[in-house]
Protein backbone atom coordinates (compact mmCIF):
# COMPACT_ATOMS: atom_id res chain seq x y z
CA UNK A 1 0.00 0.00 0.00
CA UNK A 2 1.52 3.14 -1.08
CA UNK A 3 1.88 6.10 1.44
CA UNK A 4 -0.49 9.17 1.42
CA UNK A 5 2.08 11.13 2.76
CA UNK A 6 5.61 11.24 3.91
CA UNK A 7 6.43 13.13 7.41
CA UNK A 8 10.21 13.61 7.92
CA UNK A 9 11.60 16.36 10.40
CA UNK A 10 14.64 18.11 10.03
CA UNK A 11 17.29 18.85 12.78
CA UNK A 12 19.49 22.28 11.35
CA UNK A 13 22.99 21.93 12.79
CA UNK A 14 24.15 25.07 11.42
CA UNK A 15 21.04 27.70 10.50
CA UNK A 16 23.95 30.64 9.21
CA UNK A 17 24.60 33.36 10.98
CA UNK A 18 20.70 34.35 11.33
CA UNK A 19 18.99 31.35 12.61
CA UNK A 20 15.55 33.58 12.94
CA UNK A 21 15.62 34.30 9.25
CA UNK A 22 16.27 30.99 8.18
CA UNK A 23 13.62 30.16 10.51
CA UNK A 24 11.59 32.30 8.66
CA UNK A 25 12.31 32.20 5.15
CA UNK A 26 11.27 28.48 5.24
CA UNK A 27 8.16 28.75 7.18
CA UNK A 28 6.43 29.57 3.35
CA UNK A 29 7.80 27.10 1.70
CA UNK A 30 5.18 23.97 0.50
CA UNK A 31 5.51 20.99 2.20
CA UNK A 32 6.90 22.63 5.50
CA UNK A 33 4.39 22.73 8.62
CA UNK A 34 6.65 23.83 11.48
CA UNK A 35 9.43 25.28 12.29
CA UNK A 36 11.52 27.10 15.09
CA UNK A 37 14.86 27.89 16.50
CA UNK A 38 16.02 25.77 19.31
CA UNK A 39 18.64 25.65 21.26
CA UNK A 40 20.50 22.13 22.69
CA UNK A 41 22.12 20.16 19.86
CA UNK A 42 20.78 21.75 16.92
CA UNK A 43 19.88 25.62 15.73
CA UNK A 44 16.97 24.92 14.31
CA UNK A 45 14.09 21.94 13.86
CA UNK A 46 11.78 21.94 10.65
CA UNK A 47 8.11 19.24 10.46
CA UNK A 48 7.96 18.26 6.68
CA UNK A 49 4.58 16.62 5.52
CA UNK A 50 4.88 15.82 1.31
CA UNK A 51 3.14 13.52 -0.81
CA UNK A 52 6.33 12.06 -2.10
CA UNK A 53 9.88 11.78 -1.03
CA UNK A 54 10.81 12.84 -4.24
CA UNK A 55 9.38 16.13 -3.17
CA UNK A 56 11.00 16.12 0.21
CA UNK A 57 14.45 15.61 -1.73
CA UNK A 58 13.94 17.71 -4.38
CA UNK A 59 12.42 20.55 -3.26
CA UNK A 60 12.25 20.83 0.40
CA UNK A 61 15.59 19.83 1.03
CA UNK A 62 16.93 22.27 -1.53
CA UNK A 63 14.31 25.05 -0.69
CA UNK A 64 16.18 24.52 2.74
CA UNK A 65 19.97 24.55 1.74
CA UNK A 66 19.44 27.80 -0.47
CA UNK A 67 17.97 29.46 2.48
CA UNK A 68 21.13 29.08 4.16
CA UNK A 69 20.78 26.15 6.30
CA UNK A 70 24.15 23.18 6.86
CA UNK A 71 24.21 19.84 8.24
CA UNK A 72 20.73 18.89 8.41
CA UNK A 73 20.09 15.97 9.92
CA UNK A 74 17.01 14.40 8.18
CA UNK A 75 14.64 11.94 10.24
CA UNK A 76 11.98 10.28 8.30
CA UNK A 77 8.78 8.86 10.15
CA UNK A 78 8.56 5.11 9.44
CA UNK A 79 5.26 4.62 12.45
CA UNK A 80 3.66 8.02 13.98
CA UNK A 81 1.32 5.78 16.02
CA UNK A 82 -1.48 7.79 17.39
CA UNK A 83 0.00 11.18 18.16
CA UNK A 84 2.33 12.89 15.76
CA UNK A 85 5.21 15.08 17.01
CA UNK A 86 4.45 18.70 16.58
CA UNK A 87 0.68 18.99 16.17
CA UNK A 88 0.23 20.81 19.17
CA UNK A 89 0.93 24.52 20.14
CA UNK A 90 3.19 25.34 23.20
CA UNK A 91 4.77 27.68 25.02
CA UNK A 92 8.03 25.25 25.32
CA UNK A 93 9.04 22.10 23.75
CA UNK A 94 11.58 20.04 23.82
CA UNK A 95 12.27 17.24 21.03
CA UNK A 96 13.73 14.04 22.25
CA UNK A 97 15.92 11.72 20.34
CA UNK A 98 17.00 7.99 21.26
CA UNK A 99 18.00 4.80 20.07
CA UNK A 100 15.85 1.61 21.27
CA UNK A 101 16.23 -1.95 20.62
CA UNK A 102 12.19 -2.43 19.66
CA UNK A 103 11.03 1.23 18.77
CA UNK A 104 7.70 0.25 18.33
CA UNK A 105 7.16 -0.93 22.38
CA UNK A 106 9.17 2.33 23.02
CA UNK A 107 6.72 4.30 21.54
CA UNK A 108 3.79 2.63 22.74
CA UNK A 109 4.87 3.04 25.88
CA UNK A 110 5.51 6.16 25.69
CA UNK A 111 1.96 7.03 24.52
CA UNK A 112 0.66 4.72 27.72
CA UNK A 113 2.73 7.69 30.00
CA UNK A 114 2.10 10.77 28.26
CA UNK A 115 -0.89 10.69 26.12
CA UNK A 116 -3.17 12.63 28.71
CA UNK A 117 -0.65 15.55 28.26
CA UNK A 118 -3.09 16.29 24.68
CA UNK A 119 -5.90 16.72 26.76
CA UNK A 120 -4.48 19.43 29.03
CA UNK A 121 -4.34 22.83 27.90
CA UNK A 122 -0.82 24.27 27.64
CA UNK A 123 0.53 20.67 26.99
CA UNK A 124 1.39 18.45 24.33
CA UNK A 125 2.68 14.58 23.15
CA UNK A 126 3.66 13.45 20.24
CA UNK A 127 5.72 10.14 19.49
CA UNK A 128 7.10 8.69 15.75
CA UNK A 129 8.98 5.78 15.05
CA UNK A 130 11.85 7.64 12.72
CA UNK A 131 15.09 6.84 10.41
CA UNK A 132 18.43 8.22 10.40
CA UNK A 133 21.44 9.09 12.41
CA UNK A 134 21.25 6.15 14.78
CA UNK A 135 17.87 7.22 16.62
CA UNK A 136 14.78 5.20 15.82
CA UNK A 137 12.55 7.29 18.38
CA UNK A 138 11.10 11.05 18.04
CA UNK A 139 9.33 12.87 21.03
CA UNK A 140 7.90 15.83 21.43
CA UNK A 141 6.91 17.28 25.15
CA UNK A 142 5.23 20.24 25.08
CA UNK A 143 4.58 22.68 28.34
CA UNK A 144 3.90 26.24 29.86
CA UNK A 145 6.74 26.76 31.20
CA UNK A 146 10.53 25.37 31.11
CA UNK A 147 10.35 23.60 34.49
CA UNK A 148 7.16 21.97 33.50
CA UNK A 149 9.52 20.76 30.18
CA UNK A 150 12.46 19.54 31.99
CA UNK A 151 9.66 17.87 34.43
CA UNK A 152 8.45 15.66 31.46
CA UNK A 153 11.78 15.09 29.66
CA UNK A 154 13.20 13.73 32.97
CA UNK A 155 9.94 11.60 33.56
CA UNK A 156 10.31 10.38 30.10
CA UNK A 157 14.16 9.43 30.69
CA UNK A 158 12.26 6.77 33.23
CA UNK A 159 10.05 5.11 30.73
CA UNK A 160 10.89 1.18 29.70
CA UNK A 161 13.13 1.59 26.72
CA UNK A 162 14.44 4.86 26.88
CA UNK A 163 18.33 4.75 27.67
CA UNK A 164 20.49 7.53 26.17
CA UNK A 165 18.81 10.90 24.69
CA UNK A 166 19.46 13.97 22.42
CA UNK A 167 17.43 16.55 23.30
CA UNK A 168 16.68 20.12 21.77
CA UNK A 169 14.76 22.66 23.43
CA UNK A 170 12.73 25.81 22.17
CA UNK A 171 10.80 28.56 23.27
CA UNK A 172 7.93 28.56 20.65
CA UNK A 173 5.93 31.69 21.84
CA UNK A 174 7.25 34.61 19.07
CA UNK A 175 9.36 31.73 17.46
CA UNK A 176 7.91 28.93 15.69
CA UNK A 177 5.78 29.18 12.31
CA UNK A 178 3.36 26.15 12.44
CA UNK A 179 1.20 25.75 9.45
CA UNK A 180 -2.79 26.78 10.42
CA UNK A 181 -1.77 28.82 13.56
Amino acid sequence: MARETWEAYGFVGNAGDDPAALVGSVASVRGIRFTARTVGAYDALLAVETPTLSMLQDEIATAVARAGARDVRWSIVVDSLRFHPKRRDTDVAAFVRFPADDPVATAEALHDEFASLNDRDGYGFGAAVVTGDGYDVLVDLGAPTPDELVELVFRLRGVNGVGSTETTVCMLRGNAHLEGS
